[in-house]
């Protein structure tokens, strides 16, 4: 029998995505122009910095303003940059929270534009949990937001307007295909550890196997459970992904049980197996939900992947080459 998802449940998957976001995160750079030295170890030529101009704004949304920093990357070349925004988890997160997804980023070419979730930080607005009942009210209120910063991104000098995606991970997976509806021009978008699954099976999954803490099945038994499930749906991205033809890269763990992983690799499987070869997967083997290896600890890199996804295909938009 299907189980909505619990109010003690679903703040152990808050308290569990601050959490990660906070052990994950890189600390916040100052909100002024900078050369950013990136780790040699991280970067593709330890002889050269990463070149940043940042500026603190502040983005319309409806009745919303969302406080924002663009983090524009100043080539060498001095061509223009292709961007992404950064799109939140779940959790009620700030910009500096995204800073692991903005190095990432940044490291792999593209300029980022990261902003403060409504009703957190400086943002205004509501923050409102996830829960299955409200789930598209919700999601289509945060796409909005994010449709509204890829609108602003495209518009700045320096970057790129064919060139501009979405980056992140979690509940972004639900958001940014929603919010490419909106920003008809959306160029790619990168989810990591993002559900293509409804946010009903998503939630009754994660009520089965403890959604990556204890839970009362493991996460064998609750995949099998899952392909029975007959509860309520809520927000279901499949009709989008199976229309998109924007580029997108799905970057699953293995080791992660915040999410049906396994169920979502078989989605994708199947998008791509019927021909919608615009989907593109990446599974890191034994890692948990937030890139990081469950044996030595140490979290995986996914700026050489996301950049290696970005140079394929010469001529697409998405290529940074050009």
């Amino acid at each position: 029998m299907f189980r909505s998802t619990s109010p003690r449940r679903r703040a152990l998957k808050l308290w569990i995505s601050a959490a990660l976001l906070i052990v994950t995160g890189l600390a916040w750079t100052s909100p002024i122009a900078a050369a950013v030295a990136v780790p040699e170890a991280a970067q593709s030529d330890p002889d050269k910095a990463i070149q940043t101009e940042e500026t603190n704004l502040w983005i319309e949304s409806g009745t919303v303003r969302l406080r924002a920093t663009f983090h524009r990357l100043i080539r060498p070349d001095g061509k223009p940059s292709p961007a992404a925004v950064l799109v939140h988890g779940s959790a009620p997160t700030p910009r500096a929270n995204l800073s692991f997804y903005t190095d990432a980023c940044l490291r792999a070419g593209l300029s980022v534009l990261a902003f403060d979730k409504r009703g957190c930080g400086e943002s205004t607005g509501e923050f409102r949990p996830f829960n299955v009942t409200e789930s598209e009210s919700i999601f289509a209120e945060l796409a909005q937001d994010a449709a509204n910063a890829h609108k602003w991104l495209r518009a700045q000098e320096g970057i790129d307007s064919a060139r501009v995606g979405f980056v992140g991970g979690s509940q972004a997976g639900w958001i940014m295909p929603l919010a490419s509806l909106q920003a008809t021009d959306t160029a790619f978008i990168v989810s990591g550890a993002g559900p293509p699954l409804s946010a009903g099976e998503e939630a009754y999954h994660g009520d089965l196997c403890g959604d990556g803490g204890v839970g009362e099945h493991t996460v064998a038994e609750a995949d099998l459970l899952l392909k029975s499930f007959k509860g309520p749906h809520g927000f279901d991205p499949s009709p989008i992904l199976a229309k998109t033809t924007i580029p997108m890269l799905w970057i699953f763990m293995t080791a992660d049980s915040v999410i049906p992983t396994n169920a979502s690799i078989e989605r994708i499987d199947a998008l791509i197996t019927a021909g919608r070869i615009n989907h593109s997967m990446h599974i890191l083997e034994n890692a948990d939900h937030n890139y990081r290896d469950i044996d030595t600890g140490v979290s995986h890199d996914i700026a050489p992947i996301v950049k290696a996804w970005l140079d394929t295909e010469p001529g697409s938009p998405r290529n940074l080459n050009r």
